[in-house]
């Protein structure tokens, strides 16, 4: 399923779904989980985006403009909830369904997305993409694993989730 909503938490805790991937702030308390990883977020500009050097200030981030993640249904997205709570409005120009996409809206433009710096860093090897360092607070990214608890001893489940823990620890 491409994005956490209402409804995949809803089949999850009524066992229809095995296992989801979502940061923990959206995992509800009753079923099993294991935290992946914990991850800051940053800023991601063009290369060539001279208005925008290695650091960005609060001033310069209000001022700018943004790509950003708008997830589909109610549950708002992690950075969204981070600024939103400070009072901290950003001048959204795009908007994507998947932080995956967020870098490549940001190639040969003056806009800049907040992502994970795991995102940021594999996109910036990929694309002509700099990091910006926040001279402010930024949103953390808490990743983290769940799955019925009906099914915390099922055979495969518990080898897909060691995968899953192995592949993070190796940097994949």
């Amino acid at each position: 399923l491409p994005l956490v909503s209402d409804e995949v938490f809803a089949d999850l805790q009524k066992g229809e779904i095995d296992l989801i991937v979502a940061p923990d702030r959206y995992c509800p308390p009753a079923g099993a989980q294991q935290r992946l990883f914990e991850d800051r977020f940053v800023c991601l500009a063009w290369a060539s985006n001279d208005a925008i050097g290695k650091t960005i200030t609060l001033d310069q981030y209000t001022r700018s403009d943004h790509v950003v993640l708008k997830s589909h249904g109610a549950i708002p997205a992690v950075d969204d909830l981070f600024f939103t709570g400070r009072g901290i409005v950003r001048r959204v120009k795009v908007s994507a369904p998947n932080f995956t996409l967020l870098p490549r809206l940001v190639v040969g433009s003056h806009r800049i997305a907040t992502v994970p710096n795991r995102l940021a860093d594999h996109y910036r090897r990929l694309l002509p993409l700099k990091i910006v360092k926040a001279k402010f607070e930024m949103p953390v990214l808490c990743e983290t694993m769940q799955w019925h608890q009906s099914r915390q001893n099922d055979k495969a489940l518990t080898w897909l989730r060691q995968m899953i823990v192995a592949s993070i620890a190796s940097g994949h």
